[in-house]
């Protein structure tokens, strides 16, 4: 299954050169720095030790909401893992609530381009991957293909 927006040059996470170029000359214009290295997969899990789960929460306000109840959630559970939530919408109000959470980090997701999902993926060195409310893109979802922890959570309904 893939992603609707994949092969558009207006999706700012996909891998169309122009799309990403003009959203990234867009981000430095308005001093969104954060919003360039994330797509580009320089993000970095918080804590020093333990698996990382990366839980990635689709562009609609539900899926962020659903998206970081999940991670509290395992967070009440296990305390020994790193959890980091990507997302590509901001919602603060839902953020908010993870401000108590312990080894947990949040922030923009990278785009679809290889060399930002091999970025991510060497980074995190994810244990386990929860898509919640998205479908990955062609290259991650190359990268996810065989992987033995893998939860697709509210999956979108295909149009």
């Amino acid at each position: 299954m893939n992603h609707p927006s994949a092969k558009s040059w207006r999706d700012p996470f996909g891998s169309h050169r122009l799309g990403l170029w003009l959203a990234d000359r867009h981000d430095r214009k308005n001093a969104l720095m954060h919003r360039v290295a994330a797509r580009w997969g320089w993000l970095k899990p918080m804590g020093e030790r333990g698996k990382v789960v990366w839980i990635m929460a689709g562009p609609g306000r539900d899926s962020v909401r659903l998206a970081v109840e999940l991670l509290r959630a395992i967070r009440a559970r296990r305390l020994d893992i790193r959890l980091v939530l990507t997302y590509e919408r901001e919602y603060p109000e839902f953020l908010t609530f993870l401000d108590d959470c312990d080894k947990t980090g949040w922030g923009y997701a990278p785009c679809d381009h290889p060399v930002a999902i091999a970025r991510v993926f060497e980074r995190f060195e994810p244990f386990g991957v929860i898509l919640v409310g998205t479908t990955p893109r062609p290259n991650l979802q190359a990268k996810l293909a065989g992987r033995a922890h893998l939860l697709v959570g509210d999956p979108p309904t295909a149009i």
